[in-house]
């Protein structure tokens, strides 16, 4: 042990979802390297997922560390409009658009999401699903690159990344996409076409965590993730994007690659 910090092997689960079948999951091992001789669990809120209803309410716990997202409605919104559902093969993740440009969507998302690059459909808010192109997949990091062309696609503002790492105990959320649950009855109305938007609050546990799996360092969070979130983004309180979602550890930490380690 070195300067009061622990070396914790523990597992990262990747958060997918089987579109046709049940839950895929991977795993790789993780060092975690925060200080856990710290009292984080002040800090730390025990935040529910909640829909995001048309007036964009956020439910969240009322401690302080997620009390401020509860009143940056604006920035949860524009967070929102960029969320995305990704589907491949019989995989289902999430994503985010990374650029708009007239007729052309950029989205980014995790490799592991990816089971076929040859079949790959993104889903926007609005509940209408394109055809993409995978333009760049980097497996060894574990972040792609797809491409949305339609000359009826609708501007949608690209993400504003973050210029630094957050600092620990800092505020952050997810906002991801999901399918309605037609409670399994097989039939889709037009109205349970329109993806589902939800909130995950939290806060930020290390900035900097080591994997020996990966050679690299993660960003680690106490927040809220789930089946069908992985490559999902991770936003602090400004709107500004931090990283992707890889999955999460065995001790229920959200485990995200830092945007600046991210290059198209």
């Amino acid at each position: 042990m070195t300067g009061g910090k622990r070396i914790i092997p523990v597992t990262v689960l990747f958060l997918l979802m089987a579109t046709l079948s049940g839950c895929q999951w991977g795993r790789f091992s993780l060092s975690d390297s925060y200080d856990q001789s710290e009292d984080t669990s002040a800090a730390v809120s025990d935040v529910q997922t909640a829909e995001l209803a048309d007036e964009t309410e956020v439910a969240v716990d009322t401690a302080e560390s997620a009390g401020e997202i509860s009143e940056v409605t604006d920035t949860v919104e524009m967070a929102a409009a960029s969320a995305v559902i990704v589907e491949s093969g019989e995989l289902r993740g999430s994503g985010n658009i990374w650029k708009a440009e007239k007729g052309c969507i950029t989205v980014i998302t995790a490799a592991h999401v990816i089971e076929d690059e040859e079949n790959v459909e993104v889903t926007f808010h609005d509940g209408q699903s394109y055809r993409a192109e995978t333009k760049l997949n980097d497996t060894y990091n574990d972040y792609c690159f797809l491409e949305v062309r339609d000359e009826n696609l609708s501007l949608s503002s690209g993400l504003r990344c973050a210029a630094d790492l957050p600092a620990v105990s800092e505020s952050v959320f997810m906002v991801v996409l999901s399918r309605p649950d037609n409670g399994g009855s097989g039939e889709t109305s037009e109205q349970d076409k329109e993806p589902e938007t939800s909130v995950s609050a939290g806060v930020v546990i290390s900035p900097e965590t080591y994997s020996e799996d990966l050679s690299r360092n993660v960003l680690c969070c106490d927040i809220e993730v789930a089946e069908g979130m992985s490559g999902g983004g991770l936003f602090d309180a400004e709107g500004n994007y931090l990283g992707l979602l890889l999955g999460r550890s065995a001790d229920g930490l959200g485990v995200f690659i830092p945007v600046s380690d991210i290059e198209q």
